[in-house]
């Protein structure tokens, strides 16, 4: 049934490499696999920030088969991991794809064989290159060979491994010795597969913060190494195309200035900072909800977010009535994480810089990634306006984000439906709310780009859809603007709009004759829907708020920082013990739903969710309520149903359905239970 799968809203050249990747260590000798009876990895994933509880595996590459050979590991909240390999034999290629504790999206790599494995592997964008160059391709490229063709995977792998310690070498040798000397490594003792480091803004991890590693877009192509400073490309690395052949040409340096230089230091050091200042603002609810001058104490005077300013954003995050803002005991605040580019309103051409530098090259402006409850939802900017001449000074304070009329984002959905056979479902959210004050309506919002297409050109990789937005009290989810979808005329109870935000995937759509059970109309050719293959992470949305005549009042942009296809284990899903009472039960003049849940480790809770609907399945009344992130408890008033001339008016037996969403390894999930 439809209406269970759309009523969901918001719903990152050495002698000492050849210690362990050269003759010594097997990896550059004989490249063979030592069978080694205790093997344990340990190690950090990181890419400019932790993955946190992230869930990756390791391939044993001389298992009976691929699913034998995968061994599961998940990392900790500072991105630490630990994987018992005992009694495998290897080679081994190290995977992790996921989003880090800052918002960014991640696919890392690592190889090593089992002498290799009994010690330090770390997987990183840099561990992912020197992987990529020993192996002449990207490192998906290269487990998509293994796991086409296993029963050549180890010699694949053990190829690799012959390449790595010349690869390391050769990566590490190209690297500008400047860069060393930046960030306090050694160019004579630095390894990324073993060198220890933590996830904290200073040493190996204040490289990472300040550089990207962009993998080869085909086979054949490059490796790139640029700084997020200025986006100046300081190494160029190049493959073959053919898995398991190191290029024989030379990764190429470019000697970045002192300048930048100093400015790629300074940004990990202005993310600690705001890693300090956000756990001060965060410890304002951990028992209590704080007053609002607490809140706006942490503020710049210009904030500006979602159409909210300093005065209203702070007052609304106390108050319940305004539940665009409100923010419980125990909200935990994301708000770090450097942002692809900056997320303020542009009105041509493309986003402005993420960062702006003072004339001592200290970081003064920044746009990170932000959420709550270890979902990221959007980008925030923050500014420090005196960081002082060696940029320890000052405090930085949040500035929002500019935007004066729209809450909007894009973010995958993934749902379960807790029936006696459970039922999985992922897809897009295309995210809107409503709650506007003090400026006139927008009439809709324009959401284009990856994936986003029609039924009638389901491979096309790109398109628009229009979020038809009808301000209303008591329903702040709106339309996608076909009326597949649904529309106020579908729901005959006064006030209310069936819709959803969630453009479903195209081959879940279908052209009928006859409408689609008691809430769509059939689809045509012209019904939006999404291209998966298309909507990847990484992919960029252009967002545009436009008034009654398709005028632009606003344009931004949002990255997606995990592909709606990717595959979540079933044990990351929060389990609904009991709603109460049963929704057969609430009369028109209302009543109540008391949620019990439990959360799977690591994870955090986000929202509960209830959508009332009468004995036909027409919407009464959807309603959602923002929880504590340790919640595994909470009540939903709900208020006197609506009514209709020969309609019923109340719920019948589980027509009505409770929701409950959490967060792991920077995922959104929802379990969803009739009651």
């Amino acid at each position: 049934m439809k209406l269970t799968v759309t009523h969901i809203g918001l719903a990152i050249a050495s002698a000492g490499l050849l210690t362990l990747y050269g003759c010594g260590g097997g990896g550059g000798g004989s490249g063979g696999s030592s069978s080694t009876s205790s093997i344990l990895t340990t190690g950090v994933v990181a890419g400019g920030a932790p993955v946190a509880n992230g869930s990756g595996y390791v391939l044993d590459a001389t298992a009976t088969s691929a699913a034998a050979g995968k061994i599961v590991f998940t990392t900790n909240s500072v991105g630490a991991f630990s994987v018992d390999l005992s009694g495998r034999t290897g080679p081994f290629l190290y995977h992790l794809n996921g989003v880090t504790s800052g918002g960014s999206p991640v696919d890392l790599y690592s190889v090593a064989n089992a002498t290799q494995a009994a010690g330090r592997i770390n997987i990183t964008p840099l561990t992912s290159l020197v992987t990529g160059y020993a192996s002449g391709s990207s490192g998906a490229q290269l487990e998509s060979t293994c796991t086409a063709t296993w029963a050549n995977c180890a010699t694949l792998l053990n190829n690799v491994l012959l390449n790595v310690s010349s690869a390391t070498s050769a990566v590490l040798t190209a690297v500008p010795a400047n860069i060393y000397t930046q960030f306090g490594l050694s160019s004579g003792t630095f390894n990324p597969f073993t060198t220890s480091f933590a996830a904290d803004h200073t040493g190996a991890d204040a490289l990472l913060d300040a550089i990207t590693v962009t993998p080869p877009a085909a086979n054949g192509g490059n490796f790139t190494v640029t700084l997020n400073s200025t986006g100046t490309s300081i190494l160029t690395v190049p493959t073959t195309g053919t898995p398991g052949t190191k290029s024989s040409s030379t990764p190429t340096p470019t000697t970045p200035t002192n300048s930048e230089l100093v400015q790629s230091a300074n940004i990990a050091k202005a993310l600690q900072q705001i890693d300090t200042r956000v756990s001060a603002f965060n410890a304002l609810f951990a028992s209590a909800l704080p007053i609002a001058s607490d809140i706006q104490a942490f503020l710049d005077a210009g904030f500006m977010y979602d159409s909210a300013n300093g005065t209203d954003f702070s007052n609304g995050i106390i108050n319940s009535g305004l539940k665009d803002y409100f923010a419980p005991v125990g909200t935990k605040f994301v708000i770090g994480g450097l942002a692809p580019y900056s997320g303020a309103p542009y009105t041509f051409g493309n986003p402005d810089p993420n960062l702006h530098f003072d004339s001592n090259n200290c970081v003064d402006e920044i746009w990170v990634n932000s959420g709550r409850n270890g979902f990221i939802t959007g980008m925030m900017k923050l500014v420090n306006a005196t960081p002082g001449a060696s940029c320890d000074g000052g405090t930085w304070k949040f500035a929002g984000n500019g935007r004066h009329y729209a809450t909007a984002y894009v973010a995958p959905s993934f749902l379960r439906f807790q029936l006696p056979t459970p039922q999985y479902r992922s897809g897009l959210n295309l995210i809107t709310l409503t709650s506007q004050a003090a400026i006139p309506l927008y009439a809709k919002i324009t959401i284009s780009g990856p994936g986003i297409t029609t039924k009638g050109a389901e491979s096309a990789t790109s398109g628009s859809v229009d979020i038809v937005l009808a301000h209303t009290s008591l329903n702040q989810h709106n339309v996608i603007d076909n009326s597949f979808y649904g529309s106020a005329s579908l729901n005959p109870y006064t006030g209310l709009i069936e819709g959803t935000e969630q453009i479903l995937d195209c081959g879940s759509v279908t052209v009928a004759a006859t409408t689609n059970g008691n809430w769509n109309v059939p689809a045509t050719t012209s019904t939006p829907c999404l291209n998966t293959s298309a909507a990847k992470a990484g992919s960029d949305y252009v967002i545009t708020v436009r008034d009654s005549g398709g005028a632009t009042l606003e344009k931004f942009n949002q990255r997606l920082a995990v592909a709606p296809t990717t595959t979540i284990p079933t044990s990351w899903y929060p389990t609904i013990t009991s709603i109460t009472p049963a929704g057969n039960t609430i009369t028109s003049s209302g009543g109540s739903a008391n949620f019990q849940w439990t959360l799977p480790t690591g994870a955090q809770s986000i929202q509960v969710y209830t959508n009332i609907n009468d004995s036909g399945i027409r919407t009464l009344l959807n309603i959602w309520k923002p929880v504590g992130n340790a919640a595994t408890s909470a009540t939903i008033t709900i208020g006197s149903l609506p009514t209709h001339s020969g309609l019923p008016g109340v719920p019948s037996t589980n027509t009505s359905y409770g929701m409950v969403s959490s967060t792991l390894n920077g995922l959104m999930v929802t379990s969803v239970l009739p009651y």
